[in-house]
């Protein structure tokens, strides 16, 4: 698409200084903070992707990799790209918690709980 549209070498210069192949330290810091990453999988071995979002800041930070290793402490990923999106199309927006939700819950591997 981006070579018929003329801008494949351009696309590409962008790619490699916005794309990377680790997590660098801010983005591990800001992932680490939020309360609720989104989570593609959890199985070891298998593909990620994780969205880290921070509405009130439109900070959003991405990446894909795979599971190395999964234990009650958390899990280890092995980066293939991690990029920051731009916050141009998202309004800042603050967020409440609520104590208790109409939706239901689901425990890993996708038990409900209650």
């Amino acid at each position: 698409m981006q070579t018929r549209a003329g801008v494949h070498e351009r696309m590409a210069t962008v790619g490699r200084a916005v794309i990377r192949d680790h997590l660098p330290q801010q983005h591990r810091e800001f992932l680490a903070m939020l309360p609720t990453p989104l989570l593609g999988t959890l199985v070891a071995g298998a593909p990620i992707g994780v969205a880290g979002l921070q509405a009130h800041s439109r900070q959003r930070n991405r990446l894909k990799g795979h599971v190395l290793e999964r234990g009650a402490d958390g899990f280890t990923v092995a980066v293939q790209q991690s990029f920051g999106n731009c916050p141009k199309y998202m309004r800042s927006r603050e967020s409440h918690w609520r104590e208790q939700s109409s939706m239901p819950m689901f425990d890993w591997p996708g038990r409900f709980l209650h």
